[in-house]
């Protein structure tokens, strides 16, 4: 799960049809993941039905590790790089 900007500021058919199908696939799923502790928060309260055993964080972000090996790669003696000029 991503956001709940439906849920929370939209009224009428677009966010009955929106919350719906949303809650219908979440309480379907075996695991479900969001991006932040707010927004697990924010399915627990808005789809009563789920369990909250299945709802994992998994956050934003990248690996400054990969970032930083790919650079030592390209820095490598006896490699060189094309150029268009």
């Amino acid at each position: 799960m991503y956001i709940f900007t439906y849920e929370r500021c939209r009224s009428g058919l677009a966010r009955a049809a929106h919350t719906s199908q949303k809650m219908r696939y979440i309480r379907r799923a075996d695991a479900v993941f969001s991006i932040s502790d707010a927004t697990r928060r924010d399915v627990i309260e808005l789809c009563t039905a789920v369990d909250a055993a299945k709802l994992h964080v998994v956050h934003l972000g990248f690996d400054t590790a990969v970032r930083r090996s790919r650079s030592r790669r390209r820095r490598q003696p006896g490699l060189t790089q094309a150029s268009t000029s």
